[in-house]
């Protein structure tokens, strides 16, 4: 048997994911350390770079409050639970939905919440108590809510959604999460109400329509940033700034690899390989 013709079952690209799991995890705690992450007042503040769509998305609250009518907000036409990223995304819009609630408590702006997957309406009205209990203020009627309209059916989701936001006449949305082609009903019914419209999506399809029909698009990545930039909080903020230390590392190591083939005549598998 020879026992030097063993290689790993997952073969190299388990060691660099572990390794840059690793790297984020280190530059995760320095970060959070920088900030005094729970050693009382923050010791140094970050600055993020800005994002539109998020400094339209309180300044939409602020005019809703003027007019009086309601808000629209969703974590997107996903569910929990689902293949890939769709997860993600909907707790990722979760953030959204408690900062608009937390905001909207304090204007007097009602809110109403759509959802297209039975956990994910748990979570959603979740969200919107949790924000009105941050403001000091509990959630009544009149407040608003979350709504159960179908169950991972994102077509006849997008069509009841819009009904609501015809019936509320909202005058500002702001929409987080999975959206695919379907968005295109809700971003309609949403500009024939005229709201100011923020919208963003994990899907290519939904991404590249919601950049052409809403007013503020978050694309790809920014669609988790939500909680750094909306609620500033300290651990979120770490993260971004860890994941951006991390695409620098790797930046790095591409441009070290193609210096060490080129110049120094080594070859990728000997620059990447961690089996002999």
């Amino acid at each position: 048997m020879d026992l030097f013709g063993i290689q790993a079952k997952f073969g190299d690209t388990f060691y660099f994911m572990l390794g840059a799991l690793l790297l984020f995890l280190v530059l995760f705690l320095v970060y959070l350390w920088l900030s005094g992450w729970g050693r009382g007042p923050a010791r140094r503040t970050f600055h993020l770079r800005r994002i539109d769509a998020y400094e339209a998305t309180s300044e939409g609250l602020a005019r809703a409050a003027e007019t009086g009518r309601a808000v629209h907000t969703s974590p997107g036409s996903g569910g929990v639970g689902a293949e890939g990223v769709t997860t993600a995304s909907t707790l990722a819009g979760m953030g959204v939905v408690e900062s608009m609630a937390r905001t909207a408590a304090i204007t007097g702006a009602p809110v109403q919440a759509t959802t297209n997957d039975a956990v994910a309406y748990a979570l959603t009205d979740n969200a919107l108590r949790r924000g009105y209990r941050r403001a000091g203020w509990s959630m009544e009627s009149e407040s608003g809510g979350a709504r159960f309209l179908t169950h991972r059916d994102a077509l006849a989701y997008a069509a009841g959604a819009a009904e609501v936001v015809s019936s509320y006449k909202v005058s500002h949305a702001v929409m987080s999460g999975t959206f695919g082609p379907e968005v295109l009903l809700l971003t309609e019914a949403q500009r024939r109400s005229g709201a100011h419209q923020v919208v963003g999506s994990t899907v290519p399809q939904g991404a590249a329509l919601v950049t052409l029909t809403a007013d503020q698009a978050l694309v790809g990545e920014e669609v988790f940033a939500a909680g750094a930039y909306l609620e500033r909080r300290t651990t979120h903020i770490a993260a971004l700034l860890a994941q951006d230390g991390l695409r620098w590392i790797i930046v790095l190591a591409i441009l070290a690899g193609f210096v060490l083939v080129n110049v120094f005549g080594v070859s990728w598998p000997q620059v990447f390989s961690t089996t002999p």
